[in-house]
C-alpha cells in the first residue's frame, strides 16, 4: 500500500492541488476509519460476549495489551502497533477498554508519524532540502495533537 500510496500522492501533488485539501482529505478518510472501526467493535463487544471466538479474542487482547494501573502501557502498545494493523486497531481498541476519544488520539497521531510522513518522504525525497523541511513540520503536529488531547481530556465534560 505505500508505494501505491506514494504514487497516487505524487500524481496529485505534482498536478497542483492545494495542499490542504490533500491533507483534509487524509485527515476525514484516517478519522473516518478510526470512528467506523471503534463502533463497529464496540456493537460486536455488546452483543456478542458470550461466543467463542469473543472469549478467544479477549484471551489474546489481554496477552497482548496486559491489564495493568497504568494505561501508558496500552497507549505505547497502540501506538506502536496501529500503524502495522490499521484500520483492524480500530476495531480492536473497544476490547481492551480504551474510550474513542483516546484511541482516536493515538491511532491519527501514529498514522500520521509512522504512515503519513514516509509517504510523504517518499513522495517528496528525503535529501530534497524542503522535503526535509517539510517533514519535520509534519513531525512536530503529533505533539501538537498529544498536547491537545491532554489538555481536553483533563476537563469534566
Amino acid at each position: 500500500e505505500p508505494i501505491s500510496s506514494s504514487i497516487a500522492l505524487s500524481q496529485v501533488y505534482s498536478s497542483g492541488t492545494n495542499i490542504l485539501l490533500i491533507h483534509g482529505s487524509y485527515f476525514v478518510a484516517t478519522s473516518v476509519d478510526i470512528v467506523v472501526g471503534y463502533l463497529v467493535g464496540t456493537y460486536i463487544k455488546k452483543h456478542s460476549h458470550k461466543k467463542k471466538a469473543y472469549i478467544y479474542l479477549q484471551g489474546k487482547l489481554q496477552q497482548l495489551f496486559p491489564n495493568t494501573s497504568n494505561n501508558h502501557t496500552k497507549d505505547f502498545t497502540l501506538f506502536l502497533l496501529g500503524p502495522l494493523l490499521f484500520p483492524v486497531t480500530a476495531f480492536l481498541t473497544p476490547f481492551i477498554d480504551i474510550s474513542l476519544l483516546r484511541s482516536y488520539v493515538i491511532l491519527i497521531t501514529a498514522e500520521f508519524v509512522f504512515w503519513y510522513t514516509a509517504v510523504w518522504g517518499i513522495v517528496l525525497g528525503f535529501n530534497d532540502e524542503q522535503g526535509v523541511r517539510f517533514i519535520h513540520v509534519l513531525l512536530l503536529l503529533p505533539f501538537i495533537c498529544i498536547g491537545l488531547y491532554r489538555v481536553f481530556s483533563r476537563r469534566k465534560v
